[in-house]
C-alpha cells in the first residue's frame, strides 16, 4: 500500500509490479523498464513510470541500424527468459516499422546455472546456434544477463565461430550490462584467448551517464555541467550512507530498514539479511540520485506545498486515496537538472493510454576485447559510433533521429568498422543462404526462400540469388 516505490529490473517481475501498483492505486517506478517498452495495456501500467529509460531501447537500437547502408532488418535473438522484454518489443517493431525476427531463442538460464556440467551446458549452447543457422541468421542480438555458467557462455561463442557466424558478411550486437557484468568478468581469462579476435566490433547499445542540454559541443558532452553536480561532490555523498550499513544490526543502521529482522525466521533467508552483502557505488548513481530526488519533489509540491495532506492515506483495502495521475503529472512539471545532466520525464504510447520515461541518449559503441583486456576493459575503450537524438519528434525521419558522431566528443563519424574490421556494413542475407534450389524473396523483411521451377536453379558463381535456367550452365565438351 505504499505511496510511490521504485525498483525492479528484470521483466518477469515487473509484469507483476505493474499490475500490483495499479490496482493499489500507487506508482511504481522501474529502474530497467523493459516491460513498459512492450506497450502493456495501460490497464496495467497505467501507473507506473520509468527511470532508466529502457523502454525505448529497441526503438533507439533499430533506428540506429536502420541508419546504415544498407540497412540492418532482419535478426535472430538470443535473450534469457529474464530479458524477454526485449524480444516482445522486436515483436511489436515487426509491425511498426516492417523488420523480421527470423529466430527468436529465449533460453532458460536456470538450465545453465552455476552447476551445470559442461556437457550440458555445451548441448544447450550447439542446440540454440543451430537454431541460427537453420533460420539463415547473420543478425544476431544476443545477452548472457542472469546467465551464471561460464561453460555455457564460452561454448555459446564457440561454437557460433565453428558454424561460421562471426566471419564477414555476420554483425553480433548486445547491450553494455551484458558486456560488463556477464562477459567481461570471465572472457579476459587466457582459457578463452581462441574468442577474443572474432568478437572485435561486436557492437554495443550503450547509454550516456551524463546528457548534455543539447548536441552542439565539439569536445566534450559534459562541458556544460555544473561544478556542484560532478561526481566527485556526488559519491562522497553517498558513500557516507553506505559506510553506516552495518550487518550486525537487523534493521542494518537504516531507518528506512526499521521493519527488517534479520535474526527473524521470516527474514533470514532474504539477500539482504546474507552479512555477505553490502552496499556498493554504482555506475547509475546520478540518475538514481536525480531521479529519487526528483520523486521526492513532486510529492512535496502534491502534499505540502499544495495541501493535499491525505494523498497518501490507505483506504481499509490497501487502496491508496489519492489519484496516481496527479504525481504522474507534477513529474512532468519540470525538467531534471543535476548530477545525471538534464533530462525529463516523457510520455510514451501504450495500449489505451500513456506511462511516462526518462529518455536516455542511446548510442551505438564498439566493444574490441583483444584491445579492451589489456587498457582498462570496455568502459575504458569503447568508441561510440552514432546516438539517437533524445529531442526529436518521434515521427521524424531516421536522418533527424539518428546522429553519427561520437556522443564523448561531438566529432563527426564518417566511417563504422565491423566484424572482421571491414567498413561495409553486412547485408540482412547472404549468398546461397538458400541453396541452389531457391531463391531468395528480396521483397520480404525474413528473405523467405523461395523454390527455383523445374529446370532452373541458383547458380553460385554469381550475387544476383536468382533463378537462372540449368541449360545456361554446362560443362565444356
Amino acid at each position: 500500500g505504499a505511496c510511490v516505490t521504485v525498483g525492479l529490473t528484470t521483466g518477469t517481475r515487473q509484469s507483476i509490479m505493474g499490475s500490483l501498483a495499479k490496482v493499489r492505486s500507487s506508482n511504481h517506478g522501474f529502474w530497467m523498464d523493459m516491460e513498459v517498452g512492450t506497450m502493456p495495456r495501460y490497464s496495467e501500467f497505467g501507473t507506473s513510470f520509468g527511470i532508466f529509460g529502457w523502454s525505448t531501447i529497441i526503438s533507439s537500437f533499430l533506428d540506429m541500424v536502420s541508419s546504415l547502408n544498407p540497412s540492418e532488418d532482419r535478426f535472430a535473438l538470443i535473450l534469457p527468459e529474464s530479458f524477454k522484454p526485449m524480444a516482445d518489443r522486436f515483436d511489436v517493431e515487426q509491425n511498426l516499422r516492417g523488420i523480421a525476427v527470423v529466430y527468436k531463442m529465449i533460453y532458460d538460464y536456470r538450465r545453465v546455472d552455476v552447476d551445470a556440467t559442461f556437457d550440458d551446458a555445451d548441448s544447450y549452447a550447439a542446440q540454440i546456434i543451430d537454431g541460427v543457422v537453420a533460420a539463415k541468421a547473420n543478425i544476431v542480438f544476443q545477452c548472457f544477463c542472469s546467465t551464471n555458467n561460464e561453460y555455457f557462455r564460452g561454448q555459446l561463442f564457440r561454437r557460433a565461430i565453428d558454424a561460421g557466424l562471426f566471419r564477414e558478411g555476420f554483425q553480433w550486437y548486445t547491450h553494455y550490462p551484458s558486456v560488463i557484468s556477464f562477459k567481461e568478468p570471465w572472457l579476459y581469462d587466457e582459457e578463452y584467448a581462441d574468442i577474443w579476435p572474432y568478437l572485435d566490433y561486436f557492437k554495443v547499445l550503450d547509454q550516456g551517464d551524463y546528457e548534455p542540454p543539447d548536441y552542439s559541443y565539439t569536445s566534450n558532452y559534459k562541458s556544460d555541467q555544473d561544478a556542484a553536480y560532478t561526481d566527485a561532490i556526488l559519491a562522497p555523498k553517498i558513500q557516507k550512507y553506505i559506510d553506516q550499513y552495518d550487518t550486525t544490526l537487523d534493521n542494518r543502521s537504516y531507518a528506512s530498514l526499521n521493519w527488517l529482522n534479520c535474526s527473524s525466521e521470516e527474514h533470514s533467508s532474504f539477500a539482504i539479511c546474507d552479512t555477505s552483502n553490502a552496499p556498493s557505488l554504482d555506475s547509475q548513481r546520478a540518475l538514481k540520485f536525480d531521479a529519487i530526488k526528483h520523486i521526492a519533489w513532486a510529492l512535496h509540491e502534491i502534499i505540502i506545498t499544495n495541501g493535499n495532506y491525505d494523498y497518501c492515506d490507505i483506504s481499509a483495502a490497501g487502496v491508496r486515496t489519492g489519484d496516481p495521475q496527479v504525481f504522474l503529472d507534477q513529474l512532468r512539471m519540470k525538467e531534471i537538472d543535476g548530477y545525471s545532466g538534464h533530462r525529463s520525464f516523457q510520455p510514451i504510447n501504450v495500449t489505451g493510454g500513456q506511462v511516462l520515461t526518462l529518455p536516455p541518449s542511446f548510442m551505438l559503441a564498439d566493444w574490441k576485447p583483444t584491445y579492451a583486456r589489456l587498457n582498462g576493459g570496455y568502459s575504458a575503450t569503447k568508441e561510440c559510433m552514432m546516438h539517437v537524438n533524445r529531442f526529436a519528434a518521434q515521427d521524424a525521419p531516421i536522418s533527424e533521429r539518428v546522429m553519427w558522431r561520437d556522443f564523448f566528443t561531438g566529432k563527426e563519424i564518417t566511417e563504422m568498422r565491423f566484424l572482421t574490421n571491414t567498413t561495409t556494413p553486412p547485408n540482412t542475407w547472404y549468398h546461397d543462404m538458400c541453396g541452389k534450389s531457391y531463391r531468395i524473396d528480396m521483397d520480404r523483411a525474413d528473405k523467405k526462400c523461395v523454390a527455383c521451377p523445374d529446370g532452373e536453379f541458383n547458380p553460385p558463381s554469381d550475387e544476383m540469388d536468382a533463378c537462372e535456367s540449368i541449360e545456361d550452365y554446362y560443362c565444356p565438351a
